[in-house]
């Protein structure tokens, strides 16, 4: 893989968490494509972008705060297609009853494609390995 592709999906990576956790959504037009598919698991699973987008700012927009922290990327590129593998750690931060700090960890499996535009994310599947805390300040 060309240096310069590595460089570009990590950046798209990392971008993806600036967007979450700033909630500036529009920025998902930079990370996915417009037909992406997005599965998080139970039941969690969206066919474009548009939704996908819309129901993240729902989720997201009730918490004080949120970081979310990319790492341990496995980059495999085969010409106009790349497979991304990163771990993925957040905490989401609410006053609720019972403690603010809900936090987990993951994976994240992404196939990419190669745009006029750059990288794009076509298909997420996430994961959650382990989750501690407050459940309510997700709910």
């Amino acid at each position: 893989m060309k240096t310069e592709d590595r460089n570009e999906i990590t950046n798209l990576i990392n971008l993806y968490a600036l967007a979450v956790d700033t909630q500036r959504w529009e920025l998902f037009n930079q990370v996915f494509t417009a037909d992406a598919e997005a599965d998080f698991g139970g039941g969690a699973h969206w066919y474009d972008l548009e939704t996908f987008m819309r129901d993240f700012a729902v989720f997201h927009d009730p918490f004080d705060a949120t970081q979310h922290s990319m790492s341990n990327l496995q980059l495999v590129a085969n010409g106009e297609n790349a497979n991304v593998l990163t771990y993925g750690h957040w905490r989401l931060l609410r006053e609720v009853e019972g403690g603010n700090l809900w936090e987990g960890a993951g994976w994240y499996d992404d196939r990419l494609v190669r745009t006029d535009d750059g990288w794009r994310i076509k298909h997420r599947v996430c994961r959650v390995l382990w989750w501690a805390g407050n459940n309510l300040v997700r709910e």
